[in-house]
């Protein structure tokens, strides 16, 4: 993003470039970009610093030494729980494997067209050695993914706590705002998917927390849908900056501070799968999926009711046509 930042870096240690880095093994490893597939996860024995983020999180230490005077923006972008899962040993340590739960909806959703709105793992199939037959892993394949994307977190989680103990060391707490935010979620098998890249809540909705300068502990959990355009002038806002005001996201200040409903229709999201085109809108109540093919003719409408079926399961599109003529609108 060129002018967006004063300056842009990623310590890259032993893996040289942050390509490389973004997808590293211990050592100075990589994934392999050749018929050779490498390991989908990995749990070396070796310090947080043994792996990327580990590195990240120091630099980003030095930089609150720097900046610690005057007002600062500094972005850290750690890149676990991508894929490959490589995480320290002492992370995958925290799990027990059997105790790992198995999806809870590991099926298909009914009443699609699984050729439109699913895909075949592609990312982790095509760049890993992963499963050995896609369309029916195994219990123990299931649980050892689960388990590195589980450690993952963990590991991340503990660079992003050095990070705010920083901060807390510093004295910087009272007068920052931190937000921790994740790009997309992720299928672990769940409704036939081991990934991202589709229209469901598994792969559309993600990480979101915010933190105020003197918000304590006791922290509000907000239930409405909020999107990722909200956070620009969110921060507009705590930070006494008017946003322009052609901006499509809004401050979630009032409903932070005083629990005042989110002023919006919901969440929306878009995906382009071949000749398919697919936006979605979430409301609380509801999803609903469009999908359109190259001549703008829409071939398929999921709908899917989180009252009753939050992991949306099955597509209830036919059963409510009045429903989906009023999202279609909103749409």
């Amino acid at each position: 993003l060129p002018f967006a930042w004063d300056r842009v870096y990623t310590p890259t240690g032993a893996w040289e470039d942050p390509w490389s880095a973004f997808f590293g093994y211990t050592g100075g490893k990589t994934r392999s970009y050749t018929e050779q597939k490498t390991p989908a996860w990995e749990a070396a024995d070796v310090p947080d610093t043994g792996y990327p983020d580990g590195l990240i999180a120091e630099a980003a230490i030095q930089e609150l030494r720097t900046l610690k005077d005057g007002p600062f923006f500094l972005g850290v972008g750690f890149y676990k729980p991508h894929l490959p899962f490589c995480a320290p040993k002492k992370y995958w340590d925290m799990y027990d494997r059997k105790a790992i739960p198995l999806p809870e909806h590991p099926d298909p959703p009914k009443n699609v067209d699984l050729g439109i709105s699913l895909h075949r793992n592609g990312e982790l199939t095509g760049n890993y050695a992963a499963l050995n037959r896609p369309e029916e892993a195994t219990e123990e394949e299931t649980r050892l993914l689960r388990h590195g994307y589980f450690a993952c977190v963990s590991y991340v989680d503990a660079q992003i706590g050095k990070v705010l103990e920083e901060l807390d060391r510093l004295g910087l707490r009272d007068n920052t705002l931190v937000v921790v935010w994740g790009d997309h979620g992720w299928h672990l098998g769940d409704l036939y998917v081991w990934g991202k890249h589709t229209t469901f809540d598994f792969s559309l909705r993600s990480a979101l927390i915010l933190s105020p300068p003197g918000a304590g502990r006791n922290g509000r959990h907000i239930a409405e849908p909020v999107e990722a355009v909200d956070l620009y002038p969110t921060l507009a806002d705590y930070c006494g900056l008017k946003a322009p005001a052609h901006l499509d996201g809004i401050s979630w200040r009032p409903t932070l501070e005083h629990g005042s409903a989110m002023e919006k229709n919901g969440a929306y999201g878009y995906w382009k799968k071949g000749k398919h085109t697919a936006v979605s809108l979430r409301t609380p109540e509801y999803r609903i999926v469009e999908w359109k093919d190259a001549t703008g003719t829409v071939v398929q409408t999921e709908l899917y009711d989180h009252k009753t079926d939050p992991h949306e399961t099955v597509n209830v599109a036919e059963a409510h046509p009045e429903v989906v003529a009023m999202l279609r609108r909103m749409l």
